[in-house]
């Protein structure tokens, strides 16, 4: 997906502030990703946070959950929109309760590569 100059210049930093290398995404055949401009609340997460999607994602989002709720199911939303600065904080978190980056790296994506950042 293509981004802005601005846009990857603020990865770029992000990165480099964090430790990750500035080829770590492209060694790795990782696609970035742009931060959504367009979003709007679906509700609360599971941690009772208001979560945001991209205005098509949340009316397919709520479409989905009154088809379960017909169905008799409660489909619960664990995860939207991150921005840059809220998936490098997931960073944060893990590095001080003693994760190594490198752990982290095998399940996060670093800011910039996290399709989260699509709010889709």
């Amino acid at each position: 997906m293509r981004t802005d100059d601005s846009y990857d210049a603020r990865v770029a930093q992000t990165l480099a502030e964090m430790g990750i290398p500035a080829s770590y995404g492209v060694d790795r055949n990782m696609p970035s990703y742009a931060e959504a401009k367009d979003l709007v609340s679906v509700g609360m997460d599971i941690y009772g946070r208001d979560r945001q999607l991209t205005p098509h994602a949340a009316g397919r989002w709520t479409e989905l959950q009154a088809a379960a709720h017909q169905d008799g199911i409660a489909l619960l939303l664990v995860s939207a929109f991150r921005s840059l600065e809220y998936q490098r904080q997931i960073f944060e978190r893990k590095i001080r309760a003693g994760e190594s980056l490198e752990r982290i790296l095998k399940v996060n994506a670093p800011p910039g590569y996290s399709e989260h950042h699509t709010g889709r």
